[in-house]
Order: C-alpha cells, then sequence, then structure tokens
C-alpha cells in the first residue's frame, strides 16, 4: 500500500507539474502580449507623427511594424485565452487587440463577458456597444443600448462625454443624423476636448456642405492620435461622399474652397484637392496658406512646376517664411515633371 501511494503521488505530482507549467507558461504569454500591445501603439504613434510630417516613407515603415506588433499580440492572447480567467483589465486588452485586428465579432464576445464579471464598469459597456455597431445591421439594436448603459453608468464628465460621442458615432453611421447631431453636441458640451466629437460634429457639417464650419472644428483640434486620425479619415470620406452625391454646392468663395481642400484633404482623397485650391488661389491670390497647400499637393502629385510656381507665390507674399524657401530649395534640385490633370471637382 506504501508503494501504491508513492506511485500516485508520483504522479500527481508529474500532473501538477504540468497544470503550473502551463499556468506559467500563458502567464508569460500575457506579459508578452502585453509589450506587444505597447509596442504597437507606439509604432501607430510613430507613423501619425511621420505622416502629418509629410514624411511617407517613415509612415510606411512604422504602420508596418505596427502591423506586425498587433499580430502577434493576438496570436498571443489567443494561445492564453483559455487561461485569462477573471482578469477584466487582461480582457479588455484582448478586446482591443481584436477591434484595432477588425475582429469585432470576437472582441464583442470578450467584452460580453467582462460585462458579466464587471456590471458596473462603464468603459467595458462603451467599448461593447462600439463593438457590437461594427458587427452588421443584425446587431445594431444590441449596441445602442450597450452605449446607453455606459451613458446611465459614467459618472465623470469625460466618460459621459466618450459615451455619447460613441453613440453619436454610431447614429451618423446608421443614417439617424439628428439624433447624431444631439449626442455629439452632448458630448462637445461635456467635455469640450473630446476629439470624437468634434470629429463627428465636423462630419455632419461637411455633409451638408458646411465646409468652413466643419474645417473651423478641426484645426481647433491639433495634432491627434492615430485613433482619432483614422476616425476623421473614415468619418470625412463618408461625410464627403454624401455631398457630392446629393449635388449641392458650397459658396464660391476663396475661404470656401480652401476650407472644402482641407477636408479632402484630410480624407485621404488629395488628388482631389488640386481643383478647389485653384479655384481659392484665383479668387484671392494673396492667400499664403492655399498657395502653400497647392504647392504640397502639387509636389505630391508629382506636378513639380506647379508646385514651383505656387510656392514661390506664397514666398513673395510671404518672404522669410523658411519652410517654403526650404520646399523651393527641394524642387529646384529636382528635375521638372508635369504631374496628372486633378481628378475630382471643386464643389461646383
Amino acid at each position: 500500500m506504501h508503494i501504491a501511494y508513492m506511485i500516485r503521488s508520483f504522479r500527481f505530482a508529474l500532473v501538477w507539474c504540468a497544470v503550473i507549467g502551463v499556468a506559467r507558461g500563458a502567464d508569460a504569454s500575457v506579459a508578452d502580449a502585453h509589450e506587444k500591445v505597447a509596442l504597437f501603439k507606439q509604432e501607430l504613434k510613430a507613423a501619425s507623427d511621420a505622416g502629418q510630417a509629410g514624411d511617407q516613407a517613415g509612415a510606411a515603415k512604422h504602420e508596418g511594424a505596427a502591423q506586425s506588433a498587433l499580430n502577434e499580440a493576438r496570436a498571443l492572447y489567443d494561445a492564453a485565452k483559455k487561461s485569462l480567467g477573471k482578469d477584466t483589465t487582461t480582457l479588455l486588452e484582448y478586446a482591443e487587440v481584436l477591434r484595432y485586428g477588425g475582429d469585432h465579432d470576437l472582441a464583442a464576445e470578450i467584452l460580453k463577458r467582462v460585462t458579466r464579471l464587471a456590471p458596473d464598469n462603464a468603459d467595458a459597456w462603451l467599448q461593447l456597444g462600439d463593438a457590437l455597431s461594427r458587427c452588421g445591421p443584425t446587431r445594431a439594436r444590441d449596441a445602442e443600448s450597450a452605449l446607453r448603459k455606459a451613458i446611465s453608468l459614467a459618472t465623470a464628465p469625460v466618460d459621459v462625454a466618450r459615451a455619447h460621442a460613441a453613440l453619436g458615432g454610431w447614429y451618423r453611421r446608421e443614417g439617424l443624423y439628428d439624433l447624431a447631431r444631439e449626442n455629439l453636441d452632448k458630448a462637445a458640451q461635456t467635455d469640450p476636448a473630446n476629439a470624437g466629437a468634434k470629429i463627428g460634429l465636423a462630419a455632419l457639417n461637411a455633409r451638408e456642405g458646411r465646409v468652413r464650419e466643419a474645417e473651423d472644428l478641426l484645426n481647433g483640434l491639433g495634432a491627434v492620435a492615430p485613433e482619432a486620425g483614422q476616425l476623421m479619415e473614415s468619418a470625412l470620406k463618408d461625410a464627403l461622399d454624401d455631398f457630392q452625391r446629393s449635388r449641392r454646392l458650397i459658396p464660391d468663395t476663396a475661404a470656401d474652397h480652401l476650407a472644402y481642400a482641407k477636408l479632402l484633404f484630410r480624407a485621404g482623397r488629395i488628388q482631389e484637392t488640386a481643383g478647389p485650391l485653384e479655384r481659392s488661389v484665383k479668387l484671392d491670390p494673396n492667400n499664403v496658406v492655399a498657395w502653400n497647400l497647392l504647392g504640397s499637393v502639387s509636389r505630391y502629385l508629382n506636378d513639380t512646376a506647379r508646385a514651383r510656381e505656387a510656392f514661390t507665390r506664397s514666398l513673395a507674399l510671404r518672404p522669410d517664411d523658411v519652410k517654403t524657401q526650404e520646399a523651393l530649395k527641394e524642387l529646384d534640385a529636382a528635375p521638372v515633371a508635369q504631374g496628372p490633370a486633378p481628378s475630382g471637382g471643386s464643389g461646383q
């Protein structure tokens, strides 16, 4: 009996060691995943900074590094997901990784788990609502309910604003524009620094052809986080598509054409910006900002001849502008090239 007991004890010890080994392996995977998520966000910000600085090659490099880090974080979390247990902080980060990767259905399942574990967590309900809102029309009402739950639970003004901005964004994507504006206005009033609210309101204004109001809102944001930059691009793209399909016109003023060009630029539709910029400088040939933007766009479109003309006109108006001087020097070192004809209209 003593020998049998020793054998059972030995087998139990082997099993226990295996269990401990798996647990430690899972802990290591989660720790590595945390590091990869941090690296992903670092590279994403670097890509955004490079893009805003006009360094397209640098932006592409950092975007690639960010995607690699995100893929590695996803793989690590997938390997450890059965052992995540009731750690809501880690579960929220796992859901965040899934959402960045576009897997909103699985993210919603993880977030439902979090709301069951922590039913008073407003941020979890907010993320759940946002994830559900991207899972197709069959989950639309569930998304609205989750976002309204987030609003009811939020106490700090910044959290209340985030919840209203998220709900307003959902209404905007669903085409419920009055409800969208109502919630986005509440978000902006509750927290004037909320970028999502300003971006959403700017998109609604752009959709209606109120381009100067839209650009004023966005110009007040300054530099934005990568997530806000992505939201801005997608929201403006949808809004400008709607505006163009409506066949409405913007006022034929230099300021309106310049604002329209800036919105197109922010939406990533750079080829379409040349038309309204040309109209803007024709109506107001003394606008340095318009000439500089036309120069930058022309250079991007490989029309170095027009870029040189635009920067020269700008420098004549403001001779001490160092950045314009540097832009001209770079162009003087490059061969003259006639770029493609600009596509798109000027909103007229």
